[in-house]
């Protein structure tokens, strides 16, 4: 999911790599977590189960060394000064298992790192609301227009548009007049019927079949 409850780990560090050329970036985390270890470029001398934290800051610039970063580590996480959600799409479309800010708290760092060793992806609750925004304003479809939701019953369709419009689970509750466990639990159906794991691939996947019907 997007912000899985994590467990918090402090010792989620200690596996783990930066990738960076401005290393003074990451103070506020080196200098709570000095076991951290940073690098300026990838080298084979680290185990390739080690979370990479690659400090991303000119895609078109670094896209190979992203590629080998993917091909050399199980876990990829992209740390950026600031996000953009077209190339968070194309970076997990890659393969990376997490997309986050650089000035978020350590604390949140480390349940994010914790995620994706469990196999999750994170995706901050702010990115996310921006990535799916930004699938559906590319896709720019009217989602009453296709039968993607020909399985779904009212309510749960209800929900999958609030989604497409990156709404939160409280902002559903109120328009839809339900309770937050409500939504949850309509959110659950949907990840069952879509056979997908967070609100990302949901996004992705309903309009897939949207323009899958159109030909």
């Amino acid at each position: 999911m997007s912000h899985l409850e994590a467990r918090y780990d402090a010792t989620a560090l200690e596996s783990c790599v930066i990738y960076t050329d401005a290393p003074r970036t990451f103070k506020h985390w080196l200098f709570q977590r000095k076991q951290m270890m940073t690098a300026s470029v990838l080298t084979k001398q680290y185990d390739g189960s080690l979370v990479a934290l690659f400090h991303l800051h000119s895609f078109a610039a670094q896209r190979q060394q992203i590629q080998a970063c993917i091909s050399h580590h199980d876990y990829v996480l992209i740390i950026v000064d600031q996000s953009n959600p077209s190339e968070a799409i194309e970076l997990f479309k890659m393969g990376i298992k997490g997309y986050l800010e650089s000035d978020i708290p350590l604390v949140s760092l480390e349940q994010a790192i914790t995620t994706i060793q469990q196999g999750n992806v994170w995706i901050g609750h702010d990115i996310m609301r921006a990535l799916i925004c930004g699938v559906h304003n590319v896709n720019n479809d009217d989602p009453t227009a296709e039968q993607w939701n020909h399985h779904l019953t009212a309510r749960e369709t209800e929900a999958a548009n609030a989604l497409l419009q990156g709404k939160n689970n409280k902002e559903i509750a109120e328009i839809m007049d339900i309770s937050e466990r409500t939504v949850k639990s309509h959110i659950r159906n949907l990840f069952d019927k879509f056979d997908v794991n967070d609100r990302l691939a949901l996004v992705i996947k309903i309009h897939a079949l949207m323009k899958k019907s159109r030909f």
